[in-house]
């Protein structure tokens, strides 16, 4: 069942759990349902003569209409059988009618734009007075998680925005979002002041950056040498004294590496140096 086919049922159990309405009796008009004959209680049924969604647009600070991307709009035409008891007088028709109305104005976040009712004509089947009405309403919605969609209503997203709710080419399944959110690592590692130090990831990273931890990056020694702490690699580019491997990445440490007159201090002997890791995309 689509949303839209489904929707005098969501109209109907809305209407029937709120307090102000409790004296009336929702019913969908089409499958038709029993009615107790004689009417004891007001009954109303419910059904829909047009919905229309279109795309929604915003006005911008030039005053200028802009479409929005992903929101939409929906004009619903609701129609409505109300029928009530003989003993209770045509007027109750009125009542009932006009309490619907209020409580769509008063209950919920829609826009009623247009409400009107027929004449009232009589039932003798089930010995009822009966009018025709119609209410007319206009909604706004927004797909966006971050957007306040706490909805007071029957209507819902994968009405208004089904379309680019369920496009699979535009968002992802959970499964991708835990894969990529789980993607960085941090972590850190004491020098030990050997000449290398290899530390294990469990991965070979895809971008790697390796800094001391409270110290300076670069140091200009008395031999003019420039001994430096930090590294960086992203895919097969790296700067100098950093090598990645199968499951992680190696340093360099000391003059034995110097390097026209750079020298990497990757792994000075009480340093404590901070790493920061990207796993490649397919891992």
């Amino acid at each position: 069942m689509s949303t839209i086919s489904a929707l005098p049922s969501s109209i109907v159990n809305w209407l029937n759990i709120q307090e102000s309405l409790s004296n009336i009796k929702f019913l969908t008009e089409y499958p038709p349902q029993y009615k107790a004959v004689p009417l004891k209680k007001p009954i109303v049924a419910v059904g829909i003569n047009n919905v229309t969604i279109s795309d929604h647009f915003t006005e911008n600070s030039e005053g200028v209409l802009e479409k929005d991307e992903y929101c939409r709009s929906a004009d619903i035409e609701i129609k409505l059988s109300i029928h009530v008891p003989f003993s209770d007088g045509g007027n109750m028709c009125h009542e009932v009618f006009t309490s619907v109305v209020d409580c769509l104005t008063f209950s919920s976040d829609l826009n009623i734009t247009q409400s009107a009712c027929e004449s009232i004509s009589s039932d003798r089947d089930t010995e009822a007075l009966v009018m025709n009405a119609k209410i007319n309403i206009q909604s706004d919605f927004c797909p966006a998680e971050e957007v306040d969609n706490s909805f007071h209503s029957f209507l819902d997203k994968e009405l208004l925005c089904g379309s680019h709710i369920r496009n699979d080419e535009i968002h992802i399944t959970q499964e991708e979002r835990e894969t990529w959110n789980g993607r960085t690592v941090k972590g850190h590692y004491f020098g030990d002041g050997k000449s290398t130090q290899t530390i294990n990831l469990g991965f070979k990273p895809a971008f790697l950056a390796v800094f001391p931890f409270g110290d300076f990056p670069v140091f200009l020694d008395s031999d003019s040498n420039l001994e430096v702490s930090f590294a960086f690699m992203a895919g097969s580019e790296k700067s100098y004294g950093l090598d990645p491997i199968e499951n992680g990445f190696r340093v360099l440490n000391g003059t034995a590496h110097s390097y026209n007159k750079n020298i990497p201090y990757l792994n000075k002997s009480g340093v404590v140096y901070s790493y920061f890791a990207i796993k490649p995309i397919y891992y």
